[in-house]
């Protein structure tokens, strides 16, 4: 206690003040201070500049196929049915003799029509060995002339009607089901059988309005029959619609299919998968795509600070997002450090 108030009394009265003045600034300066955070509150960020990518559309449609050629055989006369060669699914080929009609009537008017052209004939050429003599009048053998040409169309008439009581394929193809049986009455109206050449088949699908610039003559589409969806197959597009539906707003076009091997039929459906070239769209990464009560939205670094833009999602691209939205080429998009934004938050970039 002695020693105590010793120093005490050892220490000089004008330096107690001038100690305290320290320890009081000394103080304020550690509350003053600045520390790291309050001298750049910038959020750290990978961004990555907007590019601008194609969209690649895929249209789906649904396609009916039909044969390359195909026919509904009716006979060109009326009559009792004499004979029947039709088989169905048979493979006929052009000429191929396929129904008969009773045809005596019509041979009977070609023999006498061929009787009369012959005599027409014999009597010009007796004529005209006179031609010079004058023992025929010239007219007499015009008219003998005439004569003969007329019972030349005579007996082609004749041919014509009996070439009618045959029905014959017109070209090569596949009968089908046929329900006229030999002694039966048919019409001119009466439908014998059908005969479709399905080698190739054609394949009629339509599309939006909105595509028909972009699908070309040439252009190759993907098929698939409904019936079997695993099969691939790959038809060249051949024919187009001139003009646009306008009860359905779509337009028509016909695919070609190679079906050499007669494993498809006319009727079948198909489904009909086309690639197209969009527009050009804003691309983003997928990691900078956030989700809010208002849809979707990707942060864009504006003067150092990040701005909230809402985006609509078009498709997806390798790791990318096509978006549309108020994003321009270049722009810088967040696509780490997103969970720390806020709008108008300063932001600082490390990499891009």
């Amino acid at each position: 206690m002695r020693y105590a108030n010793a120093m005490q009394r050892s220490t000089p009265f004008w330096l107690t003040p001038f100690r305290h003045m320290l320890v009081f600034t000394s103080l304020l300066l550690v509350l003053w201070a600045p520390t790291p955070k309050a001298q750049d509150n910038a959020i750290d960020v990978i961004a990555e500049p907007v590019t601008l990518a194609r969209e690649n559309l895929r249209v789906i449609a649904v396609g009916r196929a039909s044969a390359l050629r195909s026919a509904t055989l009716r006979t060109d006369a009326s009559g009792f049915i004499d004979r029947v060669n039709i088989q169905p699914n048979q493979l006929v080929e052009r000429g191929d003799v396929l129904l008969t009609l009773d045809s005596r009537e019509q041979r009977l008017a070609l023999a006498l029509a061929e009787v009369r052209r012959t005599e027409a004939e014999r009597l010009l050429d007796r004529y005209e060995r006179t031609i010079g003599s004058g023992s025929v009048a010239p007219t007499t053998i015009d008219a003998a002339r005439r004569d003969a040409e007329l019972a030349a169309l005579e007996v082609q008439n004749a041919q014509v009607a009996l070439d009618k009581r045959t029905l014959t394929a017109p070209f090569n193809g596949h009968t089908g089901l046929s329900e006229v049986e030999p002694g039966e009455r048919v019409a001119e109206d009466t439908v014998v059988t059908t005969l479709d050449a399905r080698e190739r088949l054609r394949i009629r699908f339509q599309v939006s309005e909105r595509f028909h610039d972009g699908i070309e003559v040439g252009d190759r589409v993907q098929l698939s029959p409904w019936s079997r969806p695993q099969t691939q197959l790959t038809a060249t597009i051949e024919r187009r619609a001139s003009r646009i539906d306008i009860d359905t707003g779509t337009i028509a076009f016909d695919a070609r299919l190679d079906n050499q091997a007669d494993h498809f039929r006319p009727g079948m459906s198909f489904r009909v998968s086309l690639s197209l070239p969009g527009e050009r769209l804003p691309r983003v990464p997928e990691t900078a795509v956030q989700w809010g009560d208002d849809g979707a939205y990707v942060w864009v670094i504006e003067n150092e600070r990040a701005q909230r833009v809402g985006i609509d999602l078009s498709a997806r691209q390798d790791n990318a997002v096509l978006v549309r939205g108020d994003i321009q080429p270049g722009a810088l998009v967040v696509r780490e450090g997103v969970q720390q934004l806020r709008n108008d938050a300063r932001v600082r970039v490390i990499s891009q």
